[in-house]
């Protein structure tokens, strides 16, 4: 009888503790959640970035080419406008490995 009153005690000592635990279990998730949801959405951010930077950016180096060479002749030599577009293109190459790193970092801690 004695062993039957001890196990029943410690089975009501464990579900009273279930709704505390729960109560935690359910906080933490939640700030998980949270964490992931920010990590995805930096990782978004940057995605984006490095899609639209790199033609922007080759879209302002050929108008600052066309300005500047706007005091001699006013044109923006062949030459010149396929260096800057190949540079970029090597430049889109070399950022898609930085959301990874980034990611990489973030997942690290």
């Amino acid at each position: 009888l004695m062993q039957d009153v001890l196990s029943g005690s410690t089975a009501i000592k464990v579900n009273v503790w279930e709704d505390a635990i729960g109560g935690r279990v359910r906080a933490l998730r939640a700030r998980e959640a949270s964490s992931i949801a920010h990590s995805l959405t930096l990782l978004a951010a940057l995605e984006a970035f490095i899609f639209f930077a790199p033609g922007f950016a080759a879209f302002l180096a050929l108008t600052a080419d066309h300005y500047v060479s706007g005091l001699g002749d006013g044109e923006v030599k062949l030459e010149d406008a396929y260096t800057t577009l190949a540079l970029f293109s090597i430049l889109v190459k070399q950022l898609n490995v930085f959301p990874r790193a980034i990611k990489a970092f973030d997942e690290s801690k």
